[in-house]
């Protein structure tokens, strides 16, 4: 049975491209359209840094004007002389910020920050797709598995109802043997035929989120199924929803001292002047500014408190989720532990189940078993593969999802 199972995924494999599951994901990730909207966020928070730290450097601005009739007014003789004439003017500002008490800095250290978040937001979702990759990578894999288990099913118990049926015939076997049989073979392709539909859904679930359309000769490595990870490497403090958390709490903080530096600031100007109307002259003006808030209805300091209270926020946001997370890594530990036991007794099952066929096989040829311990001893070799199955699939999903969480 082995070797005819061995034989009839070799028969379709043959023809068919292998699909690795490091190939899927590749794909999926140099062509998903939300990583590319995701690494142009990183691109915007690196031009916000720009932007906040542009206030570090010298502002320099100009102004034109020009009046096409401008009335001047002159001392004269007989009083206040009236001139209506046009006139120009043009000025060159320059700014430099010199001190306001940390917050630029803060600001500059903030959207240094939300550029590292935006990093690790990309890096989780980059993750997270690869966990979706592989939770449709191992069903397709499992459905593909499961279609040649229940193949060779239906082989059996269509051998079996054939033999039903000719040892009727030679009046050896009531009719109910061959009817049983049948029945059974109709429920084998009923099941073969489930197991089809679930692979093509799975497949072409797979193909959209690839981005690539996943032809009939695609076939997948059901190896991945069997993988296994060291269990005592698990780490919560590795969890990107920590990581980002974590960060939280630093822009957090810069965000408070930004808020909590409200004192003004002091700038240097200078401007430089032309002027051109009734008289035409220059001027020049160098001064050091300090703009000082005085009264803001509370406002500067109520914005104060608030981003402390987000301070603390963040850090107790950051201490929930790293016991969520150790609390799921916990759990799923557990599973895939229960899960080996489950795998080592199936494994002893099946070896049971098949001596098991085969002395039933052989008393059934001789009359000294009923068609019933043959279907039973079919069946529970075939139900124990498939369990076995899934218990190898179930392990996978569970440990693809403590990849994820690390």
């Amino acid at each position: 049975m082995k070797l005819v199972l061995i034989s009839l995924l070799l028969c379709e494999l043959l023809g068919a491209r292998v699909l690795s599951l490091k190939s899927a994901v590749n794909q999926t990730l140099n062509s998903h359209p939300d990583i590319r909207a995701y690494t142009l966020k990183v691109k915007g928070q690196e031009l916000y840094k720009n932007i906040v730290s542009a206030n570090r450097l010298p502002q320099i601005s100009a102004q034109l004007s020009y009046n096409i009739n401008r009335t001047f007014t002159s001392p004269s003789l007989k009083g206040l002389k009236i001139t209506n004439k046009n006139a120009s003017a043009y000025s060159i500002k320059l700014r430099q910020l010199l001190y306001d008490f940390g917050k630029t800095n803060a600001l500059i250290k903030e959207a240094l920050i939300s550029k590292d978040i935006a990093r690790l937001s990309l890096k989780k979702l980059k993750k997270l797709l690869a966990y979706r990759v592989k939770i449709l990578y191992y069903t397709a894999a499992l459905q593909q598995r499961a279609i040649a288990v229940k193949r060779e099913n239906l082989r059996l118990k269509e051998l079996y109802y054939k033999r039903a049926v000719a040892l009727f015939k030679q009046g050896l076997k009531s009719k109910i043997d061959s009817e049983r049989f049948f029945t059974e073979v109709q429920r084998a392709k009923a099941d073969l035929i489930e197991a089809k539909a679930a692979f093509k859904k799975a497949k072409e679930s797979l193909g959209l989120l690839m981005g690539a359309k996943l032809g009939k000769s695609v076939a997948f490595n059901s190896g991945v199924l069997k993988h296994f990870t060291n269990l005592n490497a698990t780490n919560a403090a590795k969890n990107i929803d920590v990581a980002i958390q974590k960060r939280k709490i630093a822009k957090s903080y810069q965000e408070y001292k930004a808020k909590k530096a409200h004192f003004g600031d002091i700038e240097f100007q200078a401007t430089y002047s032309h002027i051109n109307g009734l008289n035409s002259y220059n001027s020049k003006d160098v001064a050091v500014v300090a703009n000082i808030p005085i009264y803001s209805g509370g406002k500067l300091s109520n914005e104060e408190q608030l981003a402390k209270l987000n301070y603390q926020i963040a850090k107790l946001e950051r201490a929930s989720k790293t016991l969520e997370v150790k609390d799921e890594l916990n759990g799923i530990k557990s599973d895939i532990i229960a899960l080996n036991g489950t795998i080592k007794m199936l494994k002893s099952e099946l070896k049971y189940s098949r001596d098991l066929k085969n002395a039933v096989n052989a008393r059934y040829k001789n009359g000294l078993s009923s068609y019933l311990e043959v279907l039973d001893s079919i069946n529970l070799i075939y139900a124990t593969k498939l369990e076995l199955l899934q218990s190898y699939y179930k392990r996978a999903l569970l440990i693809a999802k403590l990849e994820y969480l690390q």
